[in-house]
Formats: C-alpha cells, structure tokens, sequence
C-alpha cells in the first residue's frame, strides 16, 4: 500500500522499533528517550519530536524554511543527527550535511502540516508552527526532562483560551484553578499518555486534546464544580455547554435503547 492510502496518525511521533526491548538501556541506536529506560523510537520519531521541540523556543508567530530548521535546529539538537555526523562523518561541511538531510525533513514536515501541527504556505515554501504543535513540543520536553511546568502551564492555557467553544472556556479555567495544586502534574501526565497512547485516528486524538477530561476524584469535583460556576459568568457558553452534554447523553442512551420510540417521546417532553 502507498503511503498517501495509509491513515496518518499522531501514533507516528511516538512509534517505537520492533523487535528492541524498550527497557533496555544500551540500545540506543538512533532514537531513544534521553531517560534511561525510555522507549527506543523509530529514526521518523525521533527527528519529528526534535522538530516539535523547536517550537518551544521558536514559537507560533514566525515562519521558517526546511533548511532553516535543518542548519539551525536539527544538526546540533536531534539525538538521530547527532549521531549520524559523528566519527568520521564529523568532518562533513554544514551545507553538505543540510543537502543530505533536508528532503526527508520535508517529508516529515508535511506530515506533521497533515496533522495540523505545522501550517505551511506552498507559494513561499515556509512553515509555521500551531498552537498545537507548540502544545505537543512541550508534551515531549515536559516527558524528558520533568522540568517545564510552568511554561507547558503556560501554553496550556493559550492552547484552550485560542479556542471559541464551550468546553475550551471550561478547561481554561479549570487549569486555572488546578496550577497549586498536585493535580496539575496528574492532568500533564494525562495529556502525556494521550500522546503516547495515539493511534492513526488523527481526528480523535485532537478531540480528546480540545476536550480533556478531568482526573475524577474528590478533589478535582470540588475544583471542577467551582469551574461550571465560574463558567457561568459566561452565560452565552454555559448554556451551549450543558445543551452539549444533554444531546451527548441522549445520544448515548438512544444506543442503548431497546424501545426506541418511547425513548424519542420522552426526549421530546424533556425539550
């Protein structure tokens, strides 16, 4: 099968190689987590989360070229380059090293436009990075380094605020409300699992992003009801909300219906 027929999914950032023992420590070869014991990722993986990463000094604003990010970014921060142009490789010039390495970054970059990472402007041949993007970059440094809360924190809540629906409003605040507490570090783990955890359903891992669940427990009900009065304040919102949960349940019960007609009167006297 071509690869243009195959699903794109955002499982290609973190597919690891088969047949290695992701535990094992000394099999780095081109590609493992900079933990110890950390997955050992496929060589695609592993230059595309270092492309990721570039966006969390770069930022969402600028544009930039295949090679810009080649020259500037690749060759001295990806683990898989860095490696490649060791030994007797050191010796390679840099523009020799950019030639060789820039088409398949451009492949890898139009993977990463197709899953809304990257946005790219084909009349200048540039690139630009999504809020979302920029949300995965630091996904993947907050899994390495442990470190970058307060930033990851911080885009976070660009992430949702650039958003106009109903559920983004009540993240937002709910992060808000959630930053002094343990329970921050619990819902960037979650979002971490997310990414680790994706599969080839682009769609549905964006959804699952857009419209995080919180972690459920006596705490977070406590922070996460304080959230639904905040968000009254917001009244236009609140409302679409709750509309929203009302068609979700029905929807969920209308499946599970065995007496379907009686379930649709009972859903028109509650309307």
């Amino acid at each position: 099968m071509q690869e243009g027929a195959t699903m794109l999914g955002f499982n290609i950032i973190t597919e690891t190689k088969t047949g290695i023992v992701k535990d094992d420590p000394d099999s780095y070869e081109s590609g493992k987590s900079t933990r110890p014991g950390g997955p050992t990722y496929t060589d695609d993986a592993v230059i595309i989360q270092s492309i990721l990463e570039y966006s969390i000094t770069f930022g969402t604003e600028r544009h930039f070229k295949s090679q810009d990010i080649c020259k500037g970014h690749l060759l001295s921060n990806c683990a898989y380059y860095t490696k490649l142009y060791s030994g007797d490789k050191d010796k390679t010039n840099i523009p020799n090293r950019v030639k060789y390495i820039e088409p398949r970054v451009r492949k890898l970059l139009e993977k990463l436009v197709a899953l809304k990472l990257i946005k790219s402007n084909e009349q200048i041949n540039d690139y630009q990075f999504t809020k979302l993007g920029r949300l995965l970059g630091l996904l993947i440094s907050y899994k390495k380094n442990k470190g970058n809360v307060l930033e990851l924190y911080g885009h976070i809540l660009v992430f949702y605020d650039n958003m106009d629906h109903s559920y983004a409003k009540l993240c937002s605040i709910f992060f808000r409300k959630i930053y002094n507490t343990s329970i921050i570090n619990q819902m960037i783990d979650s979002l971490v699992r997310l990414l680790d955890n994706a599969d080839d359903d682009k769609e549905r891992f964006i959804n699952l992003i857009e419209m995080m669940t919180p972690i459920l427990s006596k705490e977070t009900w406590e922070i996460l009801y304080d959230s639904f009065a905040e968000l009254q304040k917001y009244e236009s919102k609140y409302e679409i909300l709750f509309y929203n949960f009302k068609l979700y349940l029905e929807k969920i019960h209308e499946a599970k219906s065995r007496n379907l007609k009686a379930f649709e009167r009972s859903a028109l006297l509650h309307n």
